[in-house]
């Protein structure tokens, strides 16, 4: 049985830390030694802790606000190191990094893999103490508890169904169809916004009509097995016992995938020549998109603002998030931004944490602007940004980080812009049909810059490109937490209740934060409703911002 050594500060963490050793014991038959001493130390280190840490296989270490204040953690710390412990460090809502960091132990804690955990007052931490115990187990090679009754079958099943649909696939491809098919084309609209439509082709001869139908029920047949990938990875999350089987049927998918699209855009090619090749490639791109809800496409295209405001105030939200065809605009400060168009939408959530409730209807009568992508490094130094704290990832195009709200918000201002406020945060990234993630309601792996070492950092802003936002905005999920101008208060949200009235420089009235980061190793962090809120003089690598601008 693996064993775990959970290091903490009793002023902030005593019932996260019980918590977390009760779920271990209990929950994944990992043995924790926890110090439930009502003392936060002073006086000689005791020998019962030195052997303790001795005896356990990994030390984890709870960090808030203050942990490294403590002696004793401190001590802990150093004898783990030295123990050369495989060490795990868990970073709380209220974490902020030490500046000047006190020693090498604590700089080797900070730099070893960890993760993220929410306050013991919401109650979302069980994914992230399920994780926790993934990477004791992995550190120390052991196998994963045998998994629940009932995981074993479904993912026989599921394996069964796959091969199923890669038969049904090549044999799709192999038969003579009849219908035509249409491909979406950009329209060039005067001025300087992208939009995009679709636009029916001609009738052809019978064998183009033929070739085109190959390609669109391939894509059915694909778009199945790319479903049936969302479930594998579901399952994979849900029961840590089936992450193998997950990641062989991921593999397989795209293999059969890859197999079936080239043999299709073969015997495309050779019925209609090249022209006819490239337009079944458009047709099958989206083959390995994994959602449940169209995709929305914003290519800055140019326009004129009376254009994009007339399309704003005139959107039917009624009609859904994929009714809007998003619109980008270059300002004259080189930043480009897209339209957020008049609705209504549910703000918060009641299948996630506490903080989201109740659910709130809000409403836009007038529309805003909102930065196409999180502030990058560059745009920031072009544009004169103030911040104290070097980036810990420079890196022209990866977005600014390691900066405070006042930082952020003095940013916006410059640029003749302003921090969104939290419920037009939501909103373009929900949209009127409450979206659960910026996408749409299926969590998909590669549509946000998510679970990435200190190693891998952030990065580059828009490389997520499947996870636009209904609205054109990259990265609304994952890569850095995003400041909003709102003060951190309960829902629910009203803009008059002085959340939003008050702009002085309050150092301990906390801010929101939305989107998660580039560090979470749970999904809980990354849906659209999810929300935080820290001090404003905060600063981390995992935070950043991006600005709106009123019409």
């Amino acid at each position: 049985m693996p064993s775990a050594f959970i290091s903490y500060r009793r002023v902030e963490s005593a019932a996260l830390a019980t918590l977390i050793a009760v779920t271990l014991q209990d929950k994944h038959g990992i043995e924790v030694f926890v110090d439930t001493r009502s003392t936060d130390g002073g006086g000689l280190f005791p020998d019962r802790l030195r052997r303790a840490i001795e005896h356990c296989d990994v030390f984890v270490c709870l960090l808030g606000a203050t942990t490294l204040e403590s002696a004793w953690v401190m001590e802990e710390i150093e004898h783990a190191h030295n123990l050369r412990k495989t060490m795990i460090p868990v970073f709380q809502e209220r974490y902020v990094p030490p500046n000047p960091i006190p020693s090498v132990h604590v700089e080797a804690l900070l730099q070893s893999d960890g993760l993220q955990v929410l306050d013991v007052r919401n109650v979302y931490v069980d994914q992230a103490i399920s994780d926790l115990a993934s990477m004791i187990r992995r550190s120390v090679g052991a196998p994963m508890p045998p998994p629940r009754r009932g995981i074993g079958l479904p993912l026989i099943a599921a394996v069964l169904v796959l091969l199923a649909l890669v038969a049904l696939g090549i044999f799709l491809v192999s038969r003579a169809m009849e219908s035509p098919t249409s491909t979406a084309s950009p329209t060039q609209i005067a001025g300087g916004v992208t939009a995009s439509t679709t636009i029916e082709q001609p009738t052809a001869a019978p064998t183009e009509d033929a070739a085109g139908t190959r390609v669109a029920q391939l894509q059915a047949s694909l778009t199945a097995l790319a479903q049936l990938q969302i479930v594998g990875e579901e399952t994979a999350t849900a029961d840590a016992a089936t992450r193998g089987a997950a990641a062989q049927i991921d593999a397989t998918l795209r293999a059969a995938a890859d197999t079936a699209t080239a043999a299709a855009l073969a015997i495309t090619q050779s019925v209609l020549g090249e022209t006819a090749t490239q337009q079944a490639i458009d047709a099958t791109a989206i083959a390995s998109v994994s959602t449940d809800t169209p995709t929305p496409s914003a290519t800055p295209t140019p326009i004129t603002l009376e254009y994009a405001y007339a399309q704003a105030v005139n959107y039917d939200d009624g009609q859904g998030n994929t009714a809007w065809t998003p619109i980008a605009y270059t300002f004259g400060d080189g930043v480009t931004m897209v339209l957020v168009p008049t609705g209504c939408f549910l703000m918060g959530s009641s299948e996630g944490n506490i903080n989201e409730q109740p659910i709130n209807e809000q409403c836009f009568v007038v529309p805003f602007w909102i930065d196409q992508t999180e502030v990058t490094q560059a745009d920031f130094v072009r544009l004169s940004g103030q911040k104290a704290a070097p980036n810990e990832f420079p890196a022209d195009q990866h977005p600014v980080e390691n900066i405070t709200w006042f930082e952020a918000r003095n940013f916006c201002v410059l640029r003749g812009a302003r921090l969104p406020t939290e419920r037009e945060w939501e909103y373009a990234a929900r949209g009127p049909e409450g979206w659960i993630y910026p996408w749409g309601n299926m969590w998909d792996t590669s549509y946000a810059a998510w679970n990435r070492s200190r190693s891998q950092r952030t990065a580059i802003v828009g490389t997520a490109s499947n996870g636009v936002s209904w609205v054109g905005a990259q990265d609304m999920s994952g890569n850095v937490w995003e400041w909003a101008s709102s003060l951190y208060q309960p829902y629910p949200y009203a803009a008059d209740d002085g959340r939003e009235g008050d702009m002085r420089d309050l150092a301990d009235a906390q801010r929101v934060l939305r989107g998660g980061s580039w560090y979470y190793v749970s999904t809980i962090g990354l849906r659209a409703p999810t929300r935080s809120g820290l001090d404003p003089i905060a600063k981390d690598n995992l935070l950043g911002f991006r600005c709106a601008r009123d019409v």
